[in-house]
C-alpha cells in the first residue's frame, strides 16, 4: 500500500529525476539525497526499507509490501497459464477425437490454404482470416469411385486456386479441427 508523503516547499529538481529511490525509514522520515520527506502518520517503524516515488504527490512503499504484491501478481499469472494450458489441451483433445472420427482410409493432415485477404492490415498477417477453414490435405493417393486426389491435394478440390499451395505448418502437438463444410460433407462416405 501507497503511503502519502509531506515535502518541503521546494524540491531539488535533481531528486525528481532520481526517482524512485530507496531509503530507510528513521523518526517518521525519509531521506532522499539531501531532501527529508515526512509521513502524515507513521505507516513503517524506524529501520525500515523503503521506495519512495512520484506521481501527483511523494509516495513511499515498503519493500517488503512491494515483493508480496510481486509474488502475488506471479502468483496470479501462474494460474491463469495453468487455466489457458488446460484448456488448450482439452480444445486439442476434442479437436484430434473430431478428426479421428472422420475415418479416412488414406493419411491425411489438416491444413489451412492462406489468402490473399489474410495478409492485409486486418488481418494477422499470416495468411489466416477470420473465415480461413481446414482442409483435408491427403498424405496418400486416393482412388474411390469418381473420387481421385493425388498427394498434397487437398479432399475438397482438385485445383488449388489462384492464391497458392495449402501450406505446410502443421505442427502434430497441435490439433486443429477440419472445418471445410466441402471436406466434411466428402468424408461422409467412410462413415
Amino acid at each position: 500500500m501507497k503511503h502519502k508523503l509531506k515535502s518541503p516547499e521546494f524540491i531539488n529538481p535533481f531528486l525528481v529525476r532520481s526517482l524512485p529511490a530507496g531509503g530507510l525509514v528513521e523518526q517518521g522520515t525519509v531521506k532522499i539525497g539531501s531532501e527529508t520527506l515526512s509521513f502524515d502518520d507513521e505507516p513503517y517503524p524506524d529501520g525500515t526499507c523503503v521506495r519512495v516515488s512520484i506521481g501527483r504527490d511523494f509516495y513511499c512503499e515498503s519493500l517488503v509490501e512491494i515483493e508480496q504484491q510481486r509474488q502475488e501478481r506471479q502468483r496470479q499469472r501462474e494460474q491463469r497459464e495453468e487455466r489457458e494450458r488446460e484448456l488448450w489441451q482439452q480444445q486439442r483433445e476434442q479437436n484430434k477425437q473430431f478428426n479421428e472420427s472422420l475415418n479416412i482410409p488414406v493419411a491425411w493432415r489438416p491444413e489451412y490454404k492462406p489468402v490473399l485477404s489474410g495478409l492485409t492490415e486486418n488481418s494477422s498477417g499470416n495468411g489466416h482470416k477470420c473465415n480461413t477453414v481446414y482442409h483435408i490435405l491427403l498424405e496418400e493417393e486416393l482412388h474411390e469411385g469418381r473420387l481421385h486426389r493425388a498427394i498434397g491435394q487437398p479432399l475438397c478440390s482438385k485445383d488449388m486456386g489462384s492464391f497458392g499451395e495449402l501450406v505446410g505448418w502443421h505442427d502434430p502437438s497441435f490439433e486443429v479441427e477440419v472445418t471445410c463444410r466441402t471436406c466434411l460433407r466428402l468424408a461422409k462416405r467412410w462413415q
